[in-house]
């Protein structure tokens, strides 16, 4: 709860607040909002996020889901839209990241030159602090704004990083014939179900009931 909201209440908030803040607290909102229903509709309808195991090489640019015998079922091109650390309480945009492969964060300089062109400057920030469910809203922001099938979030590093994933291309489905065993790749990212595809919070929008400043982390 904003410090208006605390001292004023909601209505009188919502009247003190710009409309410029509430667009952009709004155009958040509806970002999760979707981002949701489309992880939800990839979980129904393909399963993803019931694998056992996934796997990211960089070079490629490729997402797989491999099942319990560590044989790729499923493959997805994707974009890294950003990573969230944990330790610091940080979002680092893709177009930001140089320790990411140029090819697989190139699309999110278009987040960027949204938020220059809307006066957003948390899209203009390469580093935000913010918590996690703040760092969903900013990767679906950039899958609104960019498109694609889903976002995945994965680990990222040792002190608690996280990768968001999205799927940009569609699906490929292995048949029997086409899947093969797993290899560990250079620049690769691994993990187990546990990081399922999807896992957002309860309630992700929860997060921005309280008005969020275009220019900045915290509230009004």
């Amino acid at each position: 709860m904003g410090l208006f909201e605390s001292i004023f209440g909601k209505k009188i908030a919502d009247q003190i607040t710009p409309e410029s803040d509430k667009r952009y607290n709004a155009f958040l909102n509806q970002s999760l909002v979707e981002l949701k229903a489309r992880n939800q509709l990839a979980m129904d309808d393909h399963g993803l996020g019931m694998f056992d195991e996934w796997s990211l090489n960089q070079d490629e640019g490729i997402l797989r889901f491999l099942d319990e015998q560590g044989n790729i079922r499923i493959e997805t091109p994707v974009v890294i839209l950003g990573t969230y650390s944990s330790q610091t309480a940080t979002w680092m945009w893709g177009w930001a990241n140089r320790s990411l492969v140029p090819g697989l964060t190139a699309a999110t300089c278009a987040v960027r030159d949204y938020g220059e062109s809307n006066s957003m400057e948390d899209f203009t920030q390469s580093k935000i602090e913010c918590d996690e469910g703040e760092a969903w809203a900013f990767a679906a922001a950039a899958w609104k704004l960019l498109g694609g099938s889903g976002v995945y979030r994965g680990p990222s590093g040792a002190l608690g990083g996280r990768l968001y994933i999205s799927s940009h291309e569609g699906y490929h489905f292995l048949s029997s014939r086409e899947m093969i065993e797993a290899t560990d790749q250079p620049r690769g990212e691994r993990g187990t179900r546990g990081n399922r595809w999807g896992s957002m919070p309860e309630s992700p929008f929860a997060h921005f009931n309280h008005h969020r400043r275009p220019g900045g982390v915290g509230s009004a």
